[in-house]
């Protein structure tokens, strides 16, 4: 089982889809699933950390009322 965690969202999509293919085999001992399924989780768990860390909240002007003279601009035709 790798200990490692992935630097990477497509690092550790890539080191998933590697999981599901050795899950795939009947014959791989339970002892051994249990450890993929494992690790999975725990790619999966990095994976959504590394994909958070890189959004970013914006916090200038939410919640803020529009200042006068700032009107939606409306298409030609419309009411």
């Amino acid at each position: 089982m790798s200990k490692v965690q992935p630097s990477s969202f497509d690092e550790a999509s890539e080191r998933i889809a590697q999981i599901v293919e050795a899950v795939s085999d009947a014959d791989a001992p339970l002892e051994s699933l249990l450890e993929l399924f494992d690790e999975a989780a725990s790619l999966g768990l990095a994976a959504s950390d590394l994909m958070n860390r890189d959004i970013t909240v914006p916090t200038e002007g939410v919640g803020e009322a529009p200042e006068s003279g700032d009107e939606p601009v409306r298409g030609e035709g419309v009411a």
